[in-house]
Parts: C-alpha cells; structure tokens; sequence
C-alpha cells in the first residue's frame, strides 16, 4: 500500500465475526484491510454499537474494488436455494402419493416462500432505525461516560429531525432512549456543577 494511500470506509458492521470474515475475504484478494473500533466492540460494554459499529476501512485507490467485493459476497451469501435441484431422497415404503400432478403443474413453477410478516433483516433497516437500535444502549452507557451521553444527544437529535422510516418497534426504542437521556441529563449536570464547586473552594 502507497504510504499517502489514505484510508477510506467499505463498510460498517454492527457484528465482530462478520467484520473479521469481510476483512479476511479482502485480504484473500490482495486488499489491505483494517478493521477500525474492532477492540471498543469486545469490551465488557458493548461500545462499538452505540458508537456507530465496526469500520472496515481500505485504500482509497481500492474502495471501489473493496466495496464491490464485498457485495459480491453478501449477494452469494444471500442467495436462494433452488429446492427443484436438491435430492431430498426417496419416500419410505409405506407412504402413499394421493395427488396427482397434472402436466400443467409439473410445468408451473415453484411457488416463491412466503414473506415473512413484521419481521426486517438488519441489512434493510433504515439510518433511522439503526441509530434507534442503539440509542438505548448508548444513553445506559453515557450516564456513566459523558462523552458517549453527548454521543447518544447527538444520535436523538438525529433521529427526530430524520424522516426516513422508523418502524413502530424503532420508535420505542428511540423512546426509551429519550427517557434515559432525560433522567441521565440532570444527574450528568449535578456532577459537574459539584466539580465546579470543589475547584472554586480549592
């Protein structure tokens, strides 16, 4: 790698083994790949979520190949299975078919699996939901380390002023979060206006 070569962002992930297995598929292609907040995500807090997630960061000559890759990947993983090509065996003995299929049946083709009904993959949830996700975990988190409290302000602010979708189980989430915020923030101001007040009697 160019040592002016800056670094750019690929791809973000909320989960420590996917990151790792999207760094070490990059490199198999001959791709530097850092992974950036990696150890923030394993502490005994789970910072990593509440600060945006896992950054997996490359070249920036080689962004286009890196993301390109990547979404190769996902799209293999993602596939669906052709059940007609899948040898399931053959029926046991005592079984007996009662249906006939008919040629025009066996003609159609198979039924697409149905839907499922209120339930979203995390990769289609919105900017939106993904910061309501982690507001709650966030705001725990910043009672007890400001920077990360100023962090998740930052996150519900966001969040208000966004008219991307947010799904109803989002919005309690980004509820609770604004609870906790509003309980947090008068404690938060507390500790510091005793702070003052101690460096003042010094």
């Amino acid at each position: 790698m160019n040592s002016n070569d800056d670094l750019a962002t690929a791809a973000v992930f909320g989960d420590h083994t996917q990151a790792m297995a999207a760094r070490i598929h990059l490199e198999e292609a001959g791709i530097p790949a850092f992974l950036q907040d990696e150890f923030m995500s394993q502490g005994l807090f789970v910072v990593g979520g509440a600060t945006g997630g896992i950054r997996l960061q490359v070249p920036a000559s080689r962004l286009e190949e890196a993301v390109q890759l990547i979404n190769d990947r996902i799209t293999e993983q993602s596939a669906p299975v052709d059940w007609s090509e899948v040898d399931v065996g053959e029926p046991e003995a005592d079984e007996t078919v009662h249906e006939e299929i008919t040629p025009t049946e066996q003609r159609s083709e198979p039924a697409a699996p149905p839907e499922p009904v209120g339930e979203i993959e995390p990769s289609d949830l919105t900017l939106r939901e993904r910061r309501a996700n982690r507001l709650v975990l966030g705001a725990l988190i910043g009672v007890f380390c400001w920077p990360i409290f100023l962090l998740a302000v930052w996150r519900l602010i966001q969040i208000a002023n966004s008219e991307e979708r947010l799904l109803p189980e989002y919005r309690r989430k980004a509820n609770v979060g604004a609870v906790i915020i509003a309980v947090g923030l008068p404690f938060i101001v507390l500790f510091f206006c005793a702070i003052a007040g101690i460096r003042r009697a010094w």
